[in-house]
């Protein structure tokens, strides 16, 4: 089952109190990671903190990386106000 604002709805594995953090597969899928919400809040402060420091980084490969991250950052946020009518 999918909601309006793309979250699967799986039900819950047998045997586990709760899915953690880490890599996780869906029968014959290719794995993924899961993070689940109360790791995901400090690890996004992490990633802003890193692209902070390092957005002047003298390695012009490192620079792109950065502003890719800020370029698609933008998009994600403007596709989600436009489906939302904003």
């Amino acid at each position: 089952m999918t909601s309006d604002n793309n979250i699967q709805f799986l039900p819950a594995p047998l045997g586990l109190p709760r899915v953690e953090t880490g890599a996780i597969q869906f029968g014959d899928d290719w794995p993924g990671l899961f993070i689940r919400g109360d790791n995901a809040h400090a690890l996004m402060i992490s990633i802003r903190k890193l692209t902070e420091l390092l957005a002047d980084h003298p390695n012009p490969g490192v620079a792109n990386v950065i502003r890719e991250h800020y370029r698609s950052r933008s998009s994600s946020a403007l596709a989600r106000r436009q489906a939302n009518g904003n």
